[in-house]
């Protein structure tokens, strides 16, 4: 269920896109079980730009969670969104993003976590 929401939210990204006049050349996402980067996937599918839908599990999370907060205010929790963004900064320090690139990151909740680790912020 939840990998077809997904998919129609794909579809809703495509009509933003088209309103905004923007491509996202990638979309960053945390994927644990998998069912939400699969549903990106498949609804993206039959489209043919060449869009990559980067499924993010990652260890950098602390210093993620840390830098998106100080520097946008954007809170990310360690379960799930501060893996994505800890990888969204190293995909773009190491160039695997290209500078210019347009990007979407998902930001898929995660927040009321975080008090569960407070003692490590």
């Amino acid at each position: 269920m939840g990998g077809l929401g997904f998919a129609r939210w794909a579809r809703e990204v495509q009509a933003q896109e088209r309103d905004l006049g923007v491509f996202f050349d990638a979309i960053v996402v945390c994927s644990v079980t998998g069912s939400t980067q699969a549903g990106m996937i498949a609804g993206f599918a039959d489209e043919g730009k060449g869009r990559r839908i980067l499924g993010i599990a990652d260890r950098k999370t602390i210093d993620a969670i840390r830098l998106c907060a100080r520097l946008e205010g954007v809170l990310t929790d360690p379960v799930y969104e501060g893996k994505s963004m800890a990888a969204l900064i190293d995909l773009i320090q190491s160039g695997r993003i290209e500078p210019g690139s347009r990007v979407l990151y998902a930001h898929l909740g995660g927040q009321p976590a975080l008090n569960a680790y407070a003692g490590a912020f």
